[in-house]
């Protein structure tokens, strides 16, 4: 009997990378080649791995927030989409972990929300709070799931006021 790293039939075959054949064990603990990728409990050890052991980044880097601006028909309305990542920035899988809170010009309860790609895809979202003794400055978590390498990244918000209340942000994120 072979075990470890054997050849196709023997008695345990080492599946392909990233396989989700799931037809035994060893597909579901995986080949120690495989990448975030795949759906093997090596794979997902290798993602954590990854998403804790990565160094942190921001965008926009070395320049001002962006600005987003709320719907102002009605209170919780979300404003139109404003780009936060163009398309082609990030070129390897990411995910958003913060959003900094740089500027908020009311005194109000904020919402955001994050969408990515072309379809403009939910992929999370965060609220935030000024009044008249916090000034509303602050890095807001928000938890994305892993976003596909070249992905655009647009947000709306919205504010309890109906306003046309604005905030300006930028993102923490990392790659894998």
């Amino acid at each position: 009997m072979t075990i470890g790293n054997s050849s196709p039939g023997a008695a345990f075959p080492v599946p392909a990378q990233d396989s989700a054949d799931n037809n035994n064990i060893s597909d579901a603990i995986g080949n120690k080649t495989d990448t975030h990728s795949g759906d093997s409990l090596h794979a997902k050890t290798a993602q954590m791995l990854e998403h804790i052991h990565k160094p942190s980044l921001v965008y926009p880097t070395l320049a001002a927030g962006v600005t987003l601006t709320c719907g102002n028909a009605a209170s919780w309305t979300l404003g139109a989409f404003v780009e936060i990542i163009p398309a082609s920035t990030v070129t390897k899988d990411f995910d958003l972990h913060f959003v900094s809170i740089e500027d908020l010009s009311a005194n109000t309860v904020f919402e955001i929300h994050f969408f990515f790609g072309a379809s403009d895809t939910f992929c999370g979202s965060c609220r935030v709070t000024k009044n008249a003794v916090f000034d509303g400055t602050l890095n807001a978590p928000v938890q994305t799931f892993l976003i596909p390498a070249n992905s655009r990244i647009r947000a709306k918000i919205a504010s309890a006021t109906g306003n046309a209340d604005t905030a300006d942000i930028s993102v923490f994120y990392h790659t894998y």
